[in-house]
């Protein structure tokens, strides 16, 4: 006897369908994305070659993305009583009629143009960062942001420029919302940072003398990733100019890190953030996979795993307590009166570099304000492309207490603008806040030390399951996120109260 399946149900079952389809199409321009960063050869036919393949792809996925019958099914869907669809799939016709309500207002020439700059944007990038030339940039970021600027004009006429591009990567949280919080984090950390830089510094000299052989560190990251929990069988580590994660979904994750044999933290503290990553993506609702609703809810969320493991769990005392013996196994030349805290306490010194990926825990939240004040002040106006190298220099020294010496090292050292990412960048110290927050919650609910010092992260990676890699894009805000699983929302207390404990006791300071 055949069941009546309701009109919302059916309307559903094509909505997702369609969903799916279009969720297919974006994986294979995934794809080349990553290929691009990692395998394609260097020859300029060849990023042009690929900017165009990925130009088309993207006006398909436009086209289908735009499609009338998708509109279609979600004006009725939007009519009808959504209360016997669950709570994800309820999210699905929310999210999907959200991005509709975008996507029909970008041409389809429109969005092609913007692909294919992006693309052979980041080729310049790269020759401009190699040779260390801003000016030869300067016109490739002046068209961005003039792309940046159409498209929020495209989107939302009537809101400011920043309000719609954040909303990108960190939906219902206002920019006004942005700058409150990043004021308070200014407002502590500056002083902070500045009694920091003033004092002694634990010794760290020693890491400097050890060959850090690359094939070592390799291993040392592979065993690391799996020992955290990412799955080999679902992923794979890469190296790359950028460190970054990508893939086509749970059961194809890609990360990236690189690594230097001067210098062992950016390797390996680089490889524990990416693995957050990608954890996060491994982790997300299978039952919904390539629907809105599984994904995870913004980029500050995500940015919240790669934190909370890179800097909670990876840059912990009770972490190298655990890895210490490997680290000797793969690297004999370590010396004999050397501790896990030795080590520990080396990798944690707080000194004013110039390069956020490889920033400390105390000066990285100034590095992401810097941008934040600088994409700000662009897009309404305030400051000239041509001003920006400058600006950079002028608040790197006023904020951290570095001055660049080069572009390279100074606004150049940053892929996001050279691939259209504006409004990105304040994602990186939301993930950080609400980083902080994970780890207060855990150290209420697990001996979160005991755990990390026996190598047994199946606990920790369990409750980020449940609370938020599962939870997907469910939740309508991060701060929404945030509340049910915490009780609260975004607060930086948390982060503000971590650094000043830690590096008043690595430092001997009052903070």
């Amino acid at each position: 006897m055949s069941v009546a399946v309701s009109r919302t149900r059916a309307l559903y079952a094509q909505l997702a369908y369609a969903l799916t389809e279009i969720a297919n199409l974006a994986h294979a321009n995934a794809l080349m994305g990553w290929d691009q960063q990692v395998l394609l050869p260097s020859a300029d036919g060849a990023t042009e070659a690929r900017g165009k393949a990925m130009a088309t792809l993207a006006g398909v996925v436009h086209q289908k993305a735009t499609d009338p019958a998708l509109g279609a099914v979600l004006a009725e869907l939007q009519t009808l009583d959504l209360s016997e669809l669950n709570p994800y799939e309820r999210a699905n016709v929310r999210l999907a009629a959200r991005d509709f309500g975008k996507n029909v207002k970008l041409p389809e020439s429109f969005v092609r143009e913007m692909r294919e700059h992006s693309t052979l944007s980041h080729m310049e990038w790269v020759k401009a960062r190699k040779a260390d030339d801003f000016a030869s940039f300067a016109p490739v970021l002046s068209k961005t942001f003039d792309f940046a600027r159409r498209y929020a004009q495209l989107i939302s006429p009537e809101r400011a420029a920043y309000d719609t591009l954040v909303s990108e990567y960190e939906r219902n949280l206002p920019a006004a919302r942005i700058a409150e919080i990043f004021s308070q984090v200014r407002e502590q950390l500056v002083p902070m940072i500045h009694a920091i830089n003033s004092a002694d510094h634990p010794d760290s000299a020693w890491l400097n003398e050890i060959h850090w052989d690359v094939t070592k560190q390799e291993e040392l990251c592979k065993y690391v990733a799996e020992k955290l929990g990412f799955d080999f069988t679902r992923g794979r580590l890469d190296v790359s100019v950028h460190p970054f994660t990508s893939g086509t979904g749970p059961f194809d994750v890609r990360i990236t890190t690189r690594y230097s044999p001067d210098n062992f933290a950016e390797g390996i503290l680089g490889n524990v953030h990416e693995v957050g990553h990608g954890l996060a993506e491994m982790g997300v609702n299978t039952d919904y996979m390539g629907l809105p609703a599984s994904e995870i809810l913004s980029l500050g969320v995500h940015e919240s795993q790669s934190l909370f493991w890179e800097n909670f769990i990876g840059r912990s005392l009770p972490f190298w307590e655990w890895l210490f013996p490997k680290v000797k196994e793969l690297f004999p030349s370590i010396p004999a009166d050397k501790t896990a805290k030795d080590l520990y306490t080396a990798l944690n010194v707080a000194r004013p570099g110039l390069i956020r990926v490889d920033s400390d825990e105390v000066h990285y939240p100034m590095h992401v304000i810097l941008r934040w004040e600088l994409e700000t002040e662009l897009l309404a106006g305030r400051v000239a492309i041509a001003d920006l190298p400058k600006l950079w220099d002028d608040r790197m020294e006023s904020y951290v207490g570095a001055r660049p010496p080069s572009a390279k090292d100074g606004v150049l050292q940053d892929v996001h603008w050279a691939e259209g990412l504006v409004g990105y960048f304040p994602t990186y110290l939301v993930g950080q806040i609400i980083a902080a927050q994970w780890n207060n919650a855990l150290r209420q609910r697990f001996d979160l030390d005991d755990l990390v010092r026996r190598g047994e992260f199946a606990p920790i990676l369990d409750w980020l399951r449940e609370n938020v890699h599962r939870k997907g894009s469910v939740p309508e805000s991060s701060d929404a996120l945030v509340r049910e699983a915490l009780g609260e929302g975004i607060n930086p207390k948390y982060l503000i109260d971590h650094l000043k404990a830690k590096y008043s006791a690595l430092y001997s300071l009052e903070l």
